[in-house]
């Protein structure tokens, strides 16, 4: 936390330069004429390609400067925290922004009905493909692409390497948007997936109608059965509800545990026979795994862009 959204990451867009015109080559000068000095140039800041994102700056009024300034007490909660490292963020971005991003994902972006053995759930494809839209489209999903801008900034990426204590994270977008419906669930299970280091959330139910826990659809944490490091408990020690504008963080420890964690989670089903529910959900990668997963992609002739919490 992808439109056209047929799961597949796009190519970066074309700059829709037109071609420059055909000059007729000027007379050879019949004496070596003194060349003006080169124009001083003006260091562009480019756009990443759709996948990659990163190099973005944290434009002011997206995030809350009030949340941002916690860093710390969020870390020292984060690190306390049972059956695992986590935090919930609450009215972490500006609401009139994410009203605005749940506008243009229920009315702007297809989503796809996935179901396995683990989940039933409507899903978009990446949002990293947001920088490679055309000028129609992404005229569309402003509030969403601002959005995504500020979870990839440097700053916020840098506010969540504090937080977690998680160490360097790549600028690599991985995220996507979930639409569950009456009866869609997500199972218990872990976040491993490729490199990434942490998995979030941002619920982004109807804030005109606030999520009670008779609507299902809770966070639910599992710890570890004490001598079985690979079960999960029957029962989960703690809940959080999808509350609009909460953001929930945990890091993931590959090779920690089942799944890298000391414990798991499961969004419950979704009860309400008239309401749908949208959430953000993705991951930050570490650097150095998220560059040996290029080169390694590349060498194989492609680079894909991550998914979300698949």
């Amino acid at each position: 936390m992808d439109p056209a959204t047929d799961g597949h990451a796009a190519a970066a867009a074309d700059t829709g330069a037109s071609p420059a015109k055909r000059l007729k080559p000027s007379p050879a000068p019949t004496q070596p004429q003194q060349q003006p000095p080169p124009p001083q140039q003006h260091q562009q800041h480019q756009q990443p390609m759709a996948g990659v994102a990163g190099g973005y700056h944290l434009e002011g009024g997206v995030v809350s400067e009030a949340v941002m300034a916690t860093a710390p007490q969020l870390g020292a909660s984060y690190q306390a925290a049972k059956p695992y490292h986590h935090c919930v963020m609450h009215d972490i971005f500006e609401p009139g922004l994410l009203r605005g991003v749940r506008d243009e994902i229920i009315n702007n972006i297809d989503a796809t009905y996935k179901e396995t053995d683990l989940f039933k759930v409507f899903q978009t494809g990446d949002l990293g493909n947001l920088d490679s839209l055309d000028p129609a489209a992404a005229a569309k999903l402003p509030c969403l692409n601002r959005l995504k801008k500020a979870l990839y900034s440097d700053e916020f990426r840098a506010f969540v390497t504090s937080v977690t204590g998680c160490g360097d994270l790549s600028p690599r977008t991985d995220c996507s948007c979930n639409v569950y419906a009456h009866g869609c669930h997500l199972l218990c299970h872990d976040d491993v997936i490729a490199n990434r280091r942490v998995s979030y959330i941002i619920y982004l139910t109807d804030p005109d109608d606030p999520w009670v826990p008779e609507d299902g659809g809770a966070l639910e944490l599992y710890p570890q059965l004490k001598g079985q490091e690979h079960t999960p408990a029957p029962d989960p020690s703690l809940t959080h509800l999808p509350t609009f504008n909460t953001m929930a963080m945990f890091t993931v420890t590959p090779g920690r545990g089942a799944g890298g964690r000391e414990g798991w989670d499961v969004a419950m089903e979704y009860l309400p026979e008239d309401d749908d529910t949208e959430e953000g959900e993705g991951g930050a990668e570490g650097e150095a795994e998220a560059e040996a997963a290029e080169e390694e992609a590349e060498e194989e002739g492609a680079v894909k862009a991550a998914g979300g919490d698949e």
